[in-house]
């Protein structure tokens, strides 16, 4: 997360599927066991299917310092969403970032910085400037 281009996943790709599979059990609850998961089966390639050939729709829709970008491209909905929530987060807390990094001692914010840069750079062990240490009391 501290590296460049990193992100997070969105969630596991089965927990998307549970609400529309939610209401096949009460219908195969009395199949067999094979014919059962047959369903099942053609539900979740069902659901796949649908979500590949809808994947994306042409709208200019992510603005980024405000110039849209991806115009007239493929774009999947959404991502749109999740970009449009990330940067309202990013605009939010941007000001009280910068607030809290002129509150700092400015050597520092160079050190780290300086740190960070390494650490993009040259990955392994330079890493271990985000790993969380403390000290043990008295």
């Amino acid at each position: 997360m501290f590296m460049q281009g990193a992100g997070h996943i969105d969630g596991e790709i089965l927990e998307t599927l549970w609400a529309p599979f939610n209401k096949i059990p009460p219908t195969a609850r009395s199949m067999s066991l094979a014919h059962r998961q047959e369903v099942y089966d053609d539900h979740m390639r069902d659901s796949n299917w649908k979500k590949l050939v809808g994947i994306g729709s042409v709208s200019p829709c992510l603005r980024f310092e405000d110039k849209l970008i991806h115009q007239g491209h493929i774009t999947v909905k959404s991502l749109c969403k999740k970009y449009k929530a990330a940067s309202e987060g990013v605009n939010l807390t941007r000001g009280p970032f910068e607030e809290l990094t002129a509150s700092l001692d400015q050597v520092k914010v160079k050190q780290w910085q300086e740190a960070a840069n390494n650490a993009a750079s040259q990955r392994d062990d330079a890493l271990d400037i985000y790993t969380l240490s403390m000290e043990k009391g008295l």
